[in-house]
C-alpha cells in the first residue's frame, strides 16, 4: 500500500526524462466512504520554487499547469514518480 508521504516531496520524471518538479500535494476527492488521488500538484525544480518563493507577494494560485493528473502516473517508488510524456502538456 502507498503512503502519502511516498508520494510528497517525490521528483517527477516523464517518461521521455525530463524532470517536471517535485511533489508539494495531493488532489483527491472523495467517493462515498473512499478517498481517491485525481492528481499530484508540483512546482518547478528551481531554487525559488523550492523556498516557497515567487515574484509576486500575496499567494500563489494554483494553476491547472502545475497539476498532473493521476492517470498519467506510470509508476511511483524510490523517491520517483514516473509519469507519461504528455503529462507535462496538461493546462
Amino acid at each position: 500500500m502507498m503512503r502519502l508521504t511516498d508520494l510528497l516531496g517525490a521528483e517527477i520524471v516523464t517518461t521521455s526524462g525530463a524532470k517536471l518538479g517535485r511533489v508539494l500535494d495531493v488532489r483527491v476527492e472523495r467517493h462515498g466512504d473512499r478517498y481517491r488521488v485525481e492528481g499530484l500538484v508540483i512546482r518547478g525544480s528551481g531554487i525559488r520554487a523550492r523556498l516557497g518563493l515567487s515574484r509576486s507577494r500575496g499567494p500563489q494560485r494554483l494553476r491547472a499547469r502545475d497539476v498532473i493528473p493521476w492517470t498519467a502516473v506510470k509508476n511511483c517508488e524510490g523517491g520517483h514518480v514516473l509519469v507519461d510524456a504528455r503529462a507535462q502538456l496538461v493546462g
